[in-house]
């Protein structure tokens, strides 16, 4: 350990005693450095005095600058020691890991004979699904409403705005914050009697800043989330029932950069 080092840890304001001793002897030395220059002063003439307290007044600025700088560059060697590490696990997803709640995002069907992403991830979320909530923008309200009525007579709860004029919970497939703002609110809500282990996300297809709005919201409150990744056949063909659930966890935290671990 060099001599700066064994210095700074004396002006290191996360260890209250080191912190208390360092400071202390700074201070004590200031104070004879100050004793001492006033006790030559006194045997000097006028401008030696004036000197003398010049002297004194940059050595006290040096002193006290060394101190900070020697703080403030050992914190940003500490920050520059942790990084951010996202740890993503991504497995099949069984019958046993379906969830109670689905939070998915309704986007406007593509073709009249053709599901939409959010179709498909309820489908396979069907055997064990006691609530809903369906983000729709006003583009795809009415495909939300379809969607809705079939659940509802399948006995799920769902959640969904009533009408282009119902702001609280309309999203905007382009924003990522007006998504966020709706999906945070329902994670933060009642959430129909369901804890947040027993929701899911669905981002399946999600090509717009609506999906990252939902994924950052997810990530923040440790909601799972889930993706249908669809098969193709070697002709680029898919296969909509050999679709397979991937289930997303995402774990955002900072580490030691030493530290061993996943990306």
């Amino acid at each position: 350990m060099t001599w700066r080092k064994r210095i700074s840890q004396f002006f290191d304001t996360s260890s209250i005693l080191t912190y208390v001793i360092g400071t202390a002897t700074l201070t004590i030395a200031l104070q004879w450095l100050y004793d001492l220059a006033k006790m030559l002063g006194a045997s000097m003439q006028d401008w030696g005095q004036i000197i003398g307290g010049l002297l004194l007044a940059a050595a006290l600025v040096v002193i006290s600058v060394v101190a900070v700088l020697s703080q403030v560059l050992k914190e940003r060697h500490d920050q520059g020691k942790r990084r951010a590490q996202v740890r993503i696990d991504e497995s099949r997803q069984k019958k046993a890991d379906q969830k109670l709640g689905m939070i998915t995002l309704v986007s406007p069907r593509s073709k009249p004979d053709r599901k939409v992403p959010s179709e498909e991830a309820i489908a396979l979320q069907a055997n064990t699904l006691k609530a809903c909530w369906l983000l729709a923008s006003r583009q795809s309200l009415s495909l939300a409403h379809e969607i809705r009525d079939r659940l509802t007579e399948q006995g799920v709860q769902v959640w969904c705005a009533e009408s282009e004029d119902d702001a609280g919970k309309l999203i905007d497939a382009e924003s990522v914050v007006t998504t966020y703002n709706v999906a945070a609110r329902i994670m933060d809500g009642p959430r129909f009697g369901l804890s947040l282990s027993d929701i899911v996300s669905d981002i399946t297809g999600s090509q717009k800043p609506a999906g990252i709005g939902l994924a950052l919201a997810s990530t923040e409150r440790g909601v799972d989330m889930v993706y249908v990744k669809a098969e193709r056949d070697k002709a680029g063909i898919e296969h909509p029932e050999k679709a397979a659930p991937i289930l997303i966890k995402i774990d955002a935290t900072f580490v030691d950069a030493n530290a061993n671990g996943s990306m």
